[in-house]
C-alpha cells in the first residue's frame, strides 16, 4: 500500500481514497475521472466534487463505492455487510425458477408489474450539471459498434434522447439554455449516426434533423457542420447525391467558423458524392483541397473506411484506379457506413478519425491496490 493510499484512509475520507485509487502506480497511467465515475455510478463532475469536497456520509454510498473498488474490509472505518455466497446462489436459484414459472404462466403479469412507473421528472431549472451528463451519455452511446444498437440499447438510447428534449422547456440560464441545445444536438447526432451504421435511415434521418435544429438554434456551426456533413453521407449512402451535395454545400456556409478537420472533412464528403456521379477529376479536385488544409488525420480516416487509401505518399497519388475510373472510385465507396475490422473510423462527434475501440478495461482485480 503506498503511502498515498494509507492516509488517505486514515482520514475517512472516500473522495480521497477514490483519487489515492486512480493515481495509484499499480495502474500505470492515471485513471480518468470519467472511466472511475461510469464505475461508481456516477458522473465525471460528481466525482470530482467527491474528490475534493466535504466526507460523503450516506452509509450505502460508502459501501457502494468501496465493494466496487473491492478496498478490504479490514482497511475501511465502517463495516461491509457479510455476505453468504452459498445461501445467496440458493436463493437466487429458487428466485430464478420463482420467476420463470410466472412468466410461463402469465407473461402479462410482468408489464402489469411496471406499468404503474412513472418518466424521470425533469427539473425546474438546468444547470451545467445536466448538461454535462447529456454530453456523457453522447460520448458513451459514440462509444458503441453499430451492432449494440439493436433492442435494449436502442430502447435505452431513445429514452436518453426523448428526455434530454423535454429538458428545453426547463428554465435556464441564456448561456445554459445555448449549451443544452448543443449539447442535445451532440446526442441526436451521436444516436442517428448510430442509426445510419445499422441502417435504419428513418431514425437517422428524424435524428439528424432533431440536432441541426438545435445547432442552428443555438448558433454552435461546429456541431452544424457535423450534422450537416453526416446527412449528406447518409443521402449518398442511399443514392440520393443531390440531396448530399447540397448537404455540403449548406455546411460550407459558414466555412469561416470551421477548424481545418472540418472543412477536409467537408471536401472528403463531396469527394464520395463526385465519385458516384463518375466525376473522377473533380473528385481529385475535393480530395487535393483536403489535402491543402492538412487535415490528415481526418482525411485518411474517411479514406481508409471508403477504400481508398492504399500506399504512401501524397494523396492524389494514392488512388488505385482501374481502367474505368469513375467505375472504380464509386464501387469503392460503395461499402457504406461501415468500416474494415481494426481501421480507424469517421468519428461523428469531431468530424475526424477517432478511435472508437472500448474504453480500457477495468483491471480484474483491485487488490494489489490496497496491498501491504
Amino acid at each position: 500500500m503506498t503511502d498515498q493510499m494509507h492516509d488517505a484512509l486514515a482520514t475517512w475520507h472516500m473522495g480521497r481514497v477514490i483519487y489515492a485509487y486512480r493515481t495509484h502506480p499499480y495502474h500505470g497511467n492515471l485513471l480518468a475521472q470519467e472511466l472511475v465515475a461510469s464505475w461508481l455510478g456516477l458522473s465525471q463532475s460528481q466525482l470530482s466534487r467527491l474528490e475534493v469536497g466535504t466526507a460523503p456520509e450516506q452509509l450505502s454510498k460508502l459501501i457502494h463505492w468501496a465493494e466496487t473498488l473491492e478496498v478490504p474490509g479490514e482497511l475501511l472505518w465502517f463495516k461491509l455487510p457479510k455476505r453468504n455466497v452459498d445461501a445467496l446462489d440458493d436463493v437466487n436459484r429458487h428466485g430464478f425458477l420463482r420467476a420463470a414459472a410466472a412468466v410461463t404462466l402469465a407473461p402479462g403479469t410482468l408489464l402489469e408489474l411496471i406499468a404503474d412507473l412513472r418518466s424521470t421528472p425533469v427539473p425546474a431549472t438546468v444547470g451545467q450539471e445536466d448538461i454535462e451528463e447529456i454530453r456523457t451519455a453522447a460520448r458513451q452511446i459514440s462509444s458503441w459498434d453499430a451492432g449494440n444498437g439493436r433492442g435494449l440499447v436502442r430502447e435505452a438510447v431513445l429514452a436518453q434522447l426523448r428526455y434530454a428534449v423535454r429538458l428545453l422547456d426547463a428554465n435556464a440560464t441564456p448561456r445554459d439554455k445555448a449549451e443544452l441545445r448543443s449539447a442535445v444536438g451532440f446526442l441526436s447526432h451521436t444516436a442517428g449516426f448510430m442509426a445510419f451504421d445499422r441502417y435504419d435511415h428513418e431514425d437517422a434521418r428524424a435524428m439528424f434533423d432533431l440536432a441541426l435544429g438545435c445547432a442552428e438554434e443555438c448558433r454552435d456551426w461546429n456541431l452544424r457542420a457535423k450534422v450537416l456533413s453526416s446527412m449528406a453521407r447518409q443521402s449518398i449512402w442511399t443514392g440520393d447525391l443531390d440531396n448530399g451535395l447540397k448537404s455540403v454545400r449548406m455546411a460550407f456556409e459558414r466555412s469561416d467558423r470551421l477548424t481545418a478537420t472540418e472543412r477536409a472533412m467537408l471536401h472528403t464528403t463531396k469527394a464520395r458524392a463526385l465519385a458516384k456521379q463518375g466525376r473522377v477529376q473533380d473528385t481529385l479536385l475535393e480530395i487535393g483541397r483536403a489535402h491543402r488544409v492538412r487535415a490528415r488525420r481526418c482525411l485518411v480516416g474517411e479514406l481508409r473506411g471508403c477504400g481508398w487509401c492504399s500506399g504512401r505518399g501524397p494523396l492524389p497519388q494514392r488512388l488505385d484506379l482501374a481502367a474505368d475510373p469513375a467505375q472504380d472510385v464509386s464501387d469503392r465507396c460503395d461499402r457504406g457506413p461501415r468500416r474494415q475490422p481494426g481501421l480507424r473510423r469517421e468519428c461523428p462527434r469531431d468530424g475526424g478519425a477517432a478511435d472508437l475501440s472500448p474504453d480500457p478495461d477495468r483491471p480484474q482485480t483491485q487488490l494489489r491496490v490496497f496491498a501491504a
